[in-house]
């Protein structure tokens, strides 16, 4: 289906079409990521089947206002809506799946979402239960404090709004995050003034902060690092969730 105008895409460099006279697509679905480089580690997955992931931006007002711009596309609302991208991880690394599928989220004061994921065939990583807050965690002790409250895996700030928005419109949606900063982790606060509303990045606000705390430059390098790895696993899920989706096409 055709993106919103008002939703971001990922830049994509050229790629080759797939051989052949048959090719595959997946019709009315839409991959959101909140962050601009998520949507660009996607990118390359999506592009067989015809998909680009749309760009929300962080938080629980640009989640709900990207998915509200989907359901008005007037070439008809998506038949599915995944939510991909990055979260922090609220339990030991050990024990904890560094990738899952949110199944049980909740929201401000332990709300959870009035429906259920959608189910889909050829998923490898478990189900996980997510707490979305408002702003981002960035201490331990933050981070196991919610976690006391109602056991959840893993933290974001956008998939309760997320789900909770397609469900109240009927709209099936699927929720797939990877942990970039662990529970014992602490998030440098400057990281989160690096994204922009439109989920993109700050470079002169990094570049900004990293002259006046040259501490930070080696922080960054290594969530960075993580936030890549992480999005491999979700990059690879999709690879193998997206053809039980696919319809082929004559070209």
């Amino acid at each position: 289906m055709a993106q919103a105008a008002t939703a971001a895409r990922a830049e994509q460099p050229p790629g080759q079409e797939p051989f052949g006279t048959i090719t595959c697509t997946v019709p009315n679905v839409t991959i959101i990521t909140p962050l601009a480089h998520e949507a660009t580690k996607l990118a390359a997955v999506l592009r067989p089947y015809g998909l680009s992931p749309i760009i929300s931006g962080p938080g629980p007002a640009a989640v709900t206002a990207c998915v509200q711009a989907q359901l008005a596309d007037p070439e008809g609302a998506p038949k599915l809506i995944i939510l991909a991208g990055l979260a922090g991880g609220l339990k030991p690394a050990g024990p904890l799946p560094p990738c899952g599928w949110g199944t049980m989220i909740f929201g401000p004061k332990n709300a959870k979402v009035r429906g259920r994921a959608k189910s889909l065939v050829a998923c490898t990583w478990p189900a996980v239960r997510i707490s979305s807050v408002e702003q981002a965690l960035c201490l331990p002790e933050q981070k196991r404090e919610l976690s006391g409250e109602n056991d959840a895996d893993f933290v974001d700030t956008e998939s309760y709004w997320f789900a909770q928005k397609c469900a109240d419109n009927d709209v099936p949606w699927a929720v797939i995050r990877a942990v970039s900063d662990d529970r014992d982790e602490i998030l440098p606060p400057a990281v989160l003034r690096w994204t922009l509303p439109n989920g993109q990045t700050d470079y002169g606000r990094v570049l900004k902060d990293m002259l006046r705390h040259p501490s930070l430059i080696q922080k960054s390098l290594k969530l960075g690092k993580k936030a890549k790895s992480a999005m491999r696993l979700i990059s690879d899920e999709l690879a193998r969730v997206l053809p039980h989706l696919a319809t082929k096409v004559k070209r």
